[in-house]
């Protein structure tokens, strides 16, 4: 009998240690990841939407024998305290794509888009694992309103083939087979991608808030860092896309967790917010207008700080600026 105890004894104990250990995040940690949002891929002929691609591969030094960026100590004229100042920038663990990836859903822009984002080698073809998010323009293609269902169930397939099963092309830790929402780990961070937002129901879309408690609950106790990627933005214009209540749901199911960032996109601009507390970066859209060139999102988060900086492409060749809005923060 005392033998049976102590074996129970034992297990329990190894059991809460292996319940602890996977959300305990490593003391040490170190990542750097890129966000793009807003491509808004259209079928061929293609124009200069492969320029983020070039971008994103040279800023690392991937590319053409280009020297990585260096993260800067100024950017006009002002002090960016980033914890990375001087050092170049990594190699990302990836790239997320935060929505809007296709401007109408139509087979032909996703295959364009295949073509750009899907790891393989060469400057024109991103050289880093993908992580598929998805927007308005992918889940509800109001200029194509009769294949509007038909294109939204190809976007929606799309993720689940990219992420869904242990052998997907990228898998990832928790794949839900209903939203498609999904969630995975680097190092000490957990990330999660809900595409317009979790709790979103457009479109007959299964409400995937109960999903997201559970994720974090499961993968984000012990204060373990959270980063969250959504399409819609916290700005005053994005939050017209979704009801009070909604974002209400989505801040009581997140607030209990070390929340470190959320980012989006959807407006078009980039721009750093503070939304209930919580660090929002908005990223820009991949294309030149009215706010200069197409830019994306540069990352890096360490145990002890966040770093974060605008990234815009000058041209086709891979040659890019580091530019406002930045942000550092130490934890």
């Amino acid at each position: 009998m005392k033998i049976w105890y102590m074996t129970v004894f034992i297990f329990l104990i190894f059991f809460n240690y292996n319940q602890y250990s996977q959300t305990k995040p490593d003391s040490n940690f170190g990542i750097t990841f890129f966000v793009v949002a807003d491509t808004h891929f259209d079928p061929p002929p293609e124009s200069d939407q492969y320029y983020h691609i070039v971008a994103i591969n040279s800023v690392c030094g991937s590319i053409n024998n280009k020297s990585a960026a260096v993260w800067p100590e100024f950017i006009e004229g002002k002090a960016t305290n980033f914890g990375s100042a001087g050092e170049k920038i990594e190699m990302p663990k990836g790239v997320i794509l935060a929505g809007d990836i296709t401007d109408r859903a139509e087979p032909k822009s996703l295959e364009l888009l295949k073509n750009r984002y899907e790891k393989g080698d060469g400057d024109k073809v991103i050289n880093f694992p993908v992580f598929v998010g998805l927007g308005n323009h992918d889940l509800d293609p109001q200029h194509v309103v009769d294949s509007a269902e038909v294109y939204r169930t190809y976007m929606l397939n799309y993720v689940a083939e990219r992420h869904e099963g242990k052998n997907a092309p990228v898998p990832v830790t928790n794949f839900d087979s209903e939203s498609k929402n999904y969630s995975w780990d680097w190092e000490g961070i957990h990330f999660v991608q809900t595409h317009r937002f979790a709790g979103n129901t457009e479109n007959g879309l299964p409400n995937s808030i109960n999903w997201l408690r559970e994720d974090l609950s499961k993968y984000a106790s012990n204060n373990k860092p959270v980063v969250i990627i959504q399409h819609y933005g916290f700005d005053g214009w994005s939050l017209k896309w979704y009801s009070d209540e909604e974002k209400e749901i989505l801040f009581n199911t997140i607030k209990d967790y070390n929340v470190i960032a959320i980012f989006v996109g959807h407006n078009h601009v980039a721009e750093n917010l503070i939304w209930k507390g919580i660090d929002i970066f908005q990223v820009n859209n991949a294309w030149p207008d009215s706010d200069g060139n197409g830019s994306f999102s540069v990352c890096k988060i360490t145990n002890t700080y966040i770093d974060v900086v605008t990234c815009r492409w000058k041209n086709g060749e891979g040659d890019v600026e580091l530019i406002a809005p930045f942000f550092h923060k130490n934890f």
